[in-house]
């Protein structure tokens, strides 16, 4: 804090000022400064960060790299009119039809061939073949994929049971 000339002289004359105690004085207004010198600098850094121009926003102008569009024209807009464009947001269509489902569950129409294969347990083969009884048939799709076509394989396997039990016995998968 600076004072008057006039006020200086009355406070150096009460309070006799030495030397060594000017020159710290003196010393720490020189740091304090530079101090402060800093902070601003720091804080124009932080406000050119946060308000200053970016370089994603600018142009950058190369002499030396074409352009990938060749001559780009600026676009000019006729002056009295106005250009609204407005957009229909909803669903998307569906790309199927809701009854293309058939009995079976695949989603295919009659034009792609089912090939029924029948597979067959061993217990329905062989000399205990009588103790078994078929109580109905299991079925599995898959899709297999032709040269410039495709054919639903659809797998039958029976579904036995021992005589005299109620609990069906488990068929190998395909």
């Amino acid at each position: 804090m600076k004072l008057p000339p006039e006020q200086t002289e009355t406070a150096c004359s009460k309070s006799d000022l030495t030397v060594a105690e000017l020159a710290r004085l003196n010393a720490e207004n020189s740091v304090l400064r530079d101090e402060n010198e800093a902070l601003k600098r720091r804080v124009a850094w932080f406000e050119k960060q946060l308000f200053g121009e970016k370089s994603e926003k600018r142009p950058v102008d190369n002499p030396h790299q074409p352009s990938l569009l060749g001559e780009v024209q600026p676009m000019t807009e006729p002056e009295g009119e106005q250009v609204t464009i407005t957009y229909q947001r909803g669903k998307a269509p569906k790309q199927r039809p809701d009854d293309c489902i058939n009995d079976s569950g695949l989603r295919f129409n009659d034009q792609v061939p089912i090939k029924v294969i029948s597979l067959s347990t061993p217990e329905l083969e062989g000399p205990d073949a009588d103790q078994f009884e078929v109580i109905g048939t299991k079925s599995t799709f898959r899709l297999a994929q032709r040269p410039s076509s495709y054919v639903v394989l659809q797998y039958d396997r029976p579904i036995i049971k021992r005589k005299g039990s109620e609990q069906p016995l488990p068929s190998p998968a395909p």
